[in-house]
């Protein structure tokens, strides 16, 4: 009887024990871990990292390996404080390819708050024949951080294949958001016009920088070749992008319309297509590695959409409702917490002219066949055809 009572007690004391450890070990991890994931915000003049501030900011992240100001930019921090947190260059296990002015780098800024993610200050253009400019762009993270790259002209690429991708990035993710497509042409189409817009980017859109002043349509010696839409082009009008016409009209409907039809291969109308992207991107990924975003739903219900990034990335939840100050019409999108920061909006001349009813018709009539597909490999139904009001802000 004093011998059992001596084992269980014993075992008692050793449960015991072990829980104790388990709840001090448990306290020690968390609390060296929100060191580096939940940083506090440093106002720029105090002692903390004062080598590493950048000047004329008022606030800073520290966001692990680099200090994020409230205009998104990132300041390194130095070698030795580099190496004391183990900070290194990792490959983006996720890529953000568009579409275009979709909120793909509103999507990004959001990300780059959340303390397990960093994100390439800057778009970093991407050849897979050459990594290296790629590489030299990719920011330092911590151990338990993952990069997320980001371009709004990744959907567009034309020069990708799964033995190109896969030794690149291995088990790569993308997410991909779509608008309604009239919209997306309509607002990339007042962001060109627009006598503030920037260059850099126009020189994203294409080699083709040139044709993007309103030049005639036509070169009168060019030998126009006559196009034929066959078998899988029959559905989405692939075309390459040297075929594609650049021209920019007085008016949308001048630019996207060719003999009172809609223009199929001009590169507003292209960039539409979302369909034609998805799926050059799922012959290179596996579908369950693919997350298409409604960006209008995004825009309303920034919360909601980032909870499912979050569970599509493997990330712990952190954003709440309060976080986002969104508002679509306006074309502003601001982030609360932690810092004050807002996307800069592309400029576009005010009013925003009206779209005719006939214009909208047919472009949601040739789209058709690519909203089709765009559900198809979603597994989802998107209302791109009509049933949202009709909002052709530039959504960055």
């Amino acid at each position: 009887m004093i011998c059992t009572y001596i084992r269980i007690k014993k075992r008692y004391i050793l449960t015991y024990v072990s829980l104790l450890l388990t709840f001090f070990f448990a306290c020690y991890y968390f609390t060296e871990y929100e060191k580096y994931t939940s940083p506090p915000v440093t106002r720029l003049g105090s002692n903390a990292y004062k080598k590493d501030q950048p000047q004329g900011v008022v606030q800073a992240l520290d966001h692990g390996c680099y200090l994020q100001t409230s205009n998104f930019s990132q300041h390194q921090h130095s070698e030795e404080l580099l190496a004391e947190r183990n900070c290194r260059k990792k490959m983006p296990v996720a890529l953000i390819l568009g579409a275009a002015l979709s909120g793909s780098a509103t999507l990004k800024s959001a990300l780059s708050f959340h303390p397990d993610v960093t994100v390439p200050e800057f778009t970093v253009p991407l050849n897979f024949t050459d990594i290296g400019p790629f590489l030299a762009k990719i920011p330092y993270s911590l151990p338990h951080q993952i990069t997320v790259g980001e371009s709004q002209e990744y959907l567009y690429m034309t020069d990708i294949s799964k033995q190109m991708v896969t030794p690149v990035f291995p088990g790569l993710k993308v997410i991909i958001l779509i608008r309604d497509p009239v919209a997306r042409a309509m607002s990339e189409f007042l962001t060109l016009k627009s006598n503030s817009c920037s260059e850099v980017y126009r020189q994203s859109i294409s080699k083709h920088l040139h044709l993007l002043v309103g030049t005639s349509r036509y070169d009168p010696h060019e030998v126009v070749k006559e196009r034929s839409w066959t078998g899988k082009n029959s559905q989405l009008y692939e075309t390459s992008p040297d075929d594609m016409h650049y021209n920019l009209e007085d008016t949308f409907q001048e630019t996207v319309l060719e003999s009172a039809q809609i223009d199929p291969v001009h590169f507003l109308v292209q960039r539409s297509i979302y369909g034609s992207g998805i799926r050059k991107w799922v012959r290179v990924i596996p579908l369950q590695n693919m997350l298409i975003i409604d960006a209008e739903r995004f825009a309303k219900s920034p919360v909601e959409t980032l909870k499912i990034v979050e569970h599509f990335l493997g990330l712990r939840p952190y954003y709440h409702k309060d976080f986002f100050s969104f508002d679509l019409p306006k074309g502003e999108f601001c982030f609360n917490s932690p810092l004050r920061s807002c996307v800069e909006p592309l400029p576009i001349q005010k009013p925003l002219p009206a779209l005719s009813d006939e214009i909208v018709t047919l472009l949601r009539d040739f789209l058709l066949r690519s909203i089709k597909v765009q559900n198809k490999y979603a597994n989802a139904y998107f209302p791109h055809l009509g049933e949202n009001p009709l909002i052709y802000t530039p959504f960055r």
